[in-house]
């Protein structure tokens, strides 16, 4: 397997973590700053060996996890999950407007980190494996080379919107509540609705901005999304 990037300034729980990540065949390395791990990341990025997710802290001693989480999603969709003490429902909806893939709060168990990162994983794996190419309106989807435009506008999606947005144009007649989302993008059991809202929120957004004929999602209200298709 690849290496999975820590960002964490506490030594013993990054220690902990790397051994118990281990034990369950995935290397990793530690990164106990901000500005290490951005040096990590890159080389890694530069190199045939790139990360395959990153767990991050927030609250690192030169530079916030917030900058990194905005700094990395500047150029990559790769999975970021956070690790944060910090458990305000306004930082986890920032942090997932931002990019973040999942929000774990401090304290956690080891078990439920590697539900998370398997999870993540899986959905990644299931991408790559997949070579299609899907087209609704102006919408073109590339799914070998993992790119979407609107309107010939080429959009970043994370991980997430690019999931949703594949899941919705597959069946475009078929309506999804936030249960078949959940089940169907996250695939675990510690991930709520308002995962589902933010991420269709921000998804819709970015179509809508960069192309001729929005809207494109429809809320089906008491159910849940589909595409629009009036």
């Amino acid at each position: 397997m690849g290496k999975i990037l820590i960002i964490e300034d506490d030594d013993e729980i990054a220690f902990l973590l790397q051994q118990f990540l281990l034990r369950k065949d995935f290397e990793s390395d530690i990164a106990s700053n901000g500005l290490n791990a951005l040096s990590y990341y890159e080389k890694a990025d530069a190199s045939n060996s790139p990360y395959q997710a990153i767990l991050l802290d927030l609250m690192l001693p030169d530079l916030s996890g917030e900058k990194i989480l905005q700094q990395i999603r500047r150029n990559s969709d790769i999975p970021i999950l956070i690790i944060s003490a910090k458990g305000e429902i306004n930082s986890k909806i920032s942090l997932l407007q931002n990019g973040a893939d999942d929000y774990i709060t401090k304290p956690f168990v080891f078990e439920e980190v590697l539900a998370r990162l398997e999870s993540v994983l899986r959905r990644s794996k299931k991408s790559l494996n997949q070579h299609l190419i899907y087209t609704y309106r102006d919408i073109v989807l590339d799914d070998s080379a993992k790119t979407v435009a609107v309107a010939n506008n080429k959009i970043t999606l994370t991980p997430k919107e690019y999931e949703l947005l594949r899941l919705l144009i597959e069946h475009p007649e078929q309506v999804y509540t936030k249960d078949m989302i959940l089940e169907q993008i996250w695939d675990d059991i510690y991930v709520d609705e308002s995962a589902v809202i933010v991420h269709i929120s921000n998804l819709r957004k970015k179509l809508d901005a960069a192309g001729k004929n929005a809207p494109y999602i429809a809320t089906i209200w008491g159910i849940g999304y589909k595409l629009d298709t009036k």
